[in-house]
């Protein structure tokens, strides 16, 4: 009985070992110039795509201080969930500056600050993957679009059109946050976006597309944070093609536009603040509703 007793106790340690070493969280360090392995702050590697591929089975990269992004930035591919954190993420490229998400799994930026280096904006572009834009950010005040979409140009051949978005905003300052995608395109896209306020100030959210297509429906929930303009649909004659479904549990949100909704729309308030709401369907796409 002893001798059973004893080794029940060696297989339970056993069985906490394992799963301790299973839950560890993989962290990764990482900034300009580094030309260590990126397993310690005094070690950093000098490859945000070599700190991902180290976490793409879900983990943490930390940036020790600076790290900058010189050219268009896409993600390698990461099956796991994965949290960007700590100091500033340059984003300095000459002509376009973007950051491109890939997936499946999600990616978090929190308590770090987003710097827009040439001054001209940036755009962190979702592409239909999960983005969390979490606490503690730190972002230029007027020029940070995200979107939860493509952005243009994007290839309009070949691509899937059925993609749900999934954007939540809990810190940080943001010109625009849209649901689907950014630029010109005749795009008819059939997924949901989902974008989710809880914190931050943003100047325009969009259930839809911004500049261009559109999509099939919107689900946008508002939990607290500021939002000055929130259009359900898109912008000017972009418009949602089935429902759209607004819930406000808080917050603030300043004019609230009904538009282009092809579908039903509900607006659910339970809380926070609306200063003014219009409805309206632009005579462009009338003949859609």
């Amino acid at each position: 009985m002893k001798k059973y007793v004893a080794w029940l106790a060696v297989l339970i340690l056993c069985l906490f070992t394992v799963i301790g070493a299973a839950a560890a969280e993989t962290v990764v360090y990482v900034n300009d110039g580094g030309t260590g392995d990126g397993s310690s702050a005094s070690s950093p590697l000098g490859s945000l795509v070599e700190a991902i591929d180290k976490v793409a089975n879900g983990g943490k990269i930390v940036i020790t201080d600076t790290y900058t992004v010189s050219e268009e930035f896409y993600e390698p591919a990461h099956k796991g969930d994965i949290v960007i954190t700590g100091g500033t993420l340059a984003i300095d490229a000459e002509t376009r500056d973007r950051y491109y998400l890939s997936g499946p799994g999600s990616t978090t930026f929190e308590n770090m600050s987003l710097l827009d280096a040439m001054g001209q904006g940036y755009v962190i572009v979702a592409q239909f993957n999960k983005l969390v834009m979490g606490e503690g950010l730190t972002t230029p005040a007027d020029k940070a679009y995200i979107v939860g979409g493509y952005q243009t140009p994007f290839e309009e051949e070949n691509i899937k059109l059925d993609l749900d978005s999934d954007v939540t905003i809990k810190s940080g300052t943001f010109r625009v946050v849209c649901g689907s995608s950014r630029g010109a395109s005749s795009t008819i896209f059939t997924g949901t976006s989902h974008v989710t306020i809880e914190g931050g100030d943003v100047n325009m959210l969009l259930g839809g597309s911004c500049n261009g297509s559109a999509m099939g429906n919107a689900e946008i929930t508002v939990n607290g944070g500021t939002v000055s303009q929130l259009m359900m649909a898109g912008d000017v004659t972009r418009r949602i093609n089935g429902d759209a479904v607004l819930t406000v549990n808080g917050g603030v949100v300043g004019q609230l536009m009904v538009n282009n909704i092809m579908g039903h729309a509900t607006v659910n308030y339970n809380g926070g603040s609306i200063g003014q709401t219009t409805k309206s369907i632009d005579e462009k796409i009338t003949e859609f509703v």
